[in-house]
């Protein structure tokens, strides 16, 4: 069991005006692309945010001629390969990794070694004391859990379905908020007995690192930038392997307490954990397959027609400029599923899943997880309007009555 020390309490509220800042200018940048709110900076906002098809640069005002080739925009002039979308991926896996290891570790702790009611002689009672703070910490492990299952599987078809169009790019503001997003949003889902713990552990960690380091520079008479830089990464290391290995360890009597704290959430909580842990699944089962139809659009081969309703009907569009040159030589209409009613019906229901897990944290983790989902809801329409868009330009033939994101409504 890792002690939480009183001074870690100003690190906490630290942490969490971190975490509510990132989500705060995310939402406001994600208003301001959507809206037009601030003009010149709402169009930079746009370009950061444009990827794949919406990044091929045809929607600024500039007109090209034969000899004139049009400019590339200043805001996506620099880009980085819309493949890298799975780097995302691998950091969300491993950063929900260390978080879920700790999350289940609280928990297990709180119902057996930290709650001494609940356990005799080491092992937990049938009927257990359950206080709040079992309760929102068995909900944080629960949601880590569930999303440790996204993430995952975003990996997996990254790997394994999606197929990227060469050439294909984003920004690389955007790219590097992708990155700070899958490092903050593990650690906005994780309940607050969850950081206390981690805090706590890279606190000890640091202090461990910093006197290692001074005892091994003990002696020097002199003190150069490169010593003092090797010191602090020698720190950093140590804190990160503490703070992903330092007390996560689960005796039997641990896990049958932990199971009972999860048993226990199906009781008066049952309404919310289950409705949340379905939105959840389905909102990850239907994503899948709108990523699996969109991948297959990539194919060699058009299908069509008669057979089952899996099929995929391609439709290209009209090619207006150099040939190989115009982006819809390269995309295709998705027809079939969810998308003979939205442009971007996978993005309907990544805000499904969050929602999911927005229910399953239950209402003490309201003021934390809201001002999460407003940012993601705000960002994922933002891309949805601009593949709407997209779609309707490049494709005379698109289908007028399909909406943006959400299946009957706007």
């Amino acid at each position: 069991t890792v002690a939480m020390e009183p001074s870690s309490a100003p690190a906490g509220a630290f942490l969490s005006t971190v975490l509510g800042t990132f989500w705060t200018v995310f939402f406001a940048s994600s208003v301001a692309g959507a809206t037009n709110l601030l003009p010149g900076v709402s169009d930079t906002l746009r370009g950061f945010a444009k990827r794949g098809k919406a990044d091929d640069g045809d929607d600024d005002g500039d007109v090209a001629t034969d000899t004139t080739p049009k400019r590339k925009p200043r805001s996506r002039q620099s880009t980085v390969p819309h493949a890298w979308f799975t780097h995302f991926y691998v950091l969300g896996v491993l950063v929900n990794l260390v978080v879920l290891a700790h999350a289940l570790q609280v928990a297990a702790d709180l119902v057996t070694g930290g709650n001494t009611e609940g356990t005799v002689d080491g092992n937990p009672k049938t009927s257990i004391s359950i206080t709040n703070e079992i309760v929102s910490a068995t909900r944080g492990a629960l949601v880590t859990v569930l999303f440790q299952i996204h993430v995952t599987r975003r990996l997996l078809e990254s790997f394994f379905v999606t197929k990227h169009r060469d050439g294909a790019q984003m920004h690389v503001v955007g790219y590097a908020v992708g990155l700070v997003y899958y490092v903050v949003t593990p650690l906005t889902l994780a309940a607050p007995e969850t950081l206390a713990r981690m805090r706590a552990v890279l606190m000890n960690a640091i202090a461990d690192g910093n006197a290692a380091a001074a005892s091994a520079a003990y002696g020097q008479t002199v003190t150069s930038f490169g010593k003092t830089v090797w010191a602090f990464a020698r720190t950093a290391v140590h804190g990160m392997y503490k703070i992903t290995t330092s007390g996560v360890t689960y005796d039997s009597s641990q896990v049958k307490g932990l199971a009972n704290a999860f048993l226990n959430l199906l009781n008066p909580r049952a309404t919310f954990v289950l409705s949340g842990s379905l939105l959840f699944a389905i909102g990850n089962a239907n994503q899948h397959a709108c990523h699996a139809r969109l991948a297959s659009l990539r194919k060699d081969s058009v299908t069509s027609g008669g057979g089952s309703g899996s099929k995929v009907v391609e439709s290209r569009g009209t090619d207006k400029s150099v040939p190989g040159s115009n982006p819809t030589t390269h995309y295709r209409i998705p027809r079939g599923g969810w998308f003979d009613l939205a442009s971007s019906p996978h993005y309907f229901f990544e805000v499904v899943l969050y929602v999911g897990l927005f229910l399953c944290a239950g209402a003490g983790a309201v003021t934390r997880l809201a001002p999460m989902l407003a940012a993601i809801c705000a960002n994922l329409w933002v891309s949805a309007k601009q593949t709407h868009v997209w779609y309707g330009k490049n494709f005379p033939e698109y289908p007028k009555g399909r909406y943006v994101m959400v299946p009957g409504w706007a």
